[in-house]
């Protein structure tokens, strides 16, 4: 079995972080609304079962830091308004409310044992 190896561009990254970050000040608001709306339509009352708080708070943080990396690395050219709302509606569509996707990331997190307030502190740095 032949596994993706995927390379890295800290370079690039770096460059990308710094123009969202420019970019993002003074429409946190946008972020904020985002994150309600998951909380809410996700992990609220609790995703996991009966009792199950702590995974849907994982299931939150993981899924807001994987469309805050969307947000930085997924917009073409300039950030603009118009990209942010794009990648939005493409995550939404393409990640948040794909089962699959939510099932291999929890099935992951699990074997990989990552599912730890530090790691959890981590992602939402």
């Amino acid at each position: 079995e032949q596994r993706y190896s995927p390379t890295y561009n800290t370079e690039k990254y770096a460059e990308k972080l710094s123009q969202y970050t420019e970019f993002i000040k003074g429409k946190e608001y946008f972020l904020e609304n985002v994150a309600v709306m998951m909380y809410f339509s996700k992990c609220y009352p609790f995703t996991g079962g009966k009792g199950k708080i702590w995974e849907s708070y994982l299931q939150f943080a993981q899924n807001f830091a994987a469309f805050k990396f969307m947000l930085v690395c997924g917009i073409e050219g300039q950030h603009t308004v118009q990209g942010m709302i794009d990648t939005t509606v493409n995550y939404s569509r393409n990640f948040e409310n794909n089962a699959e996707n939510t099932k291999n990331i929890k099935e992951f997190t699990q074997e990989k044992q990552l599912d730890t307030l530090g790691y959890v502190a981590v992602l939402l740095l």
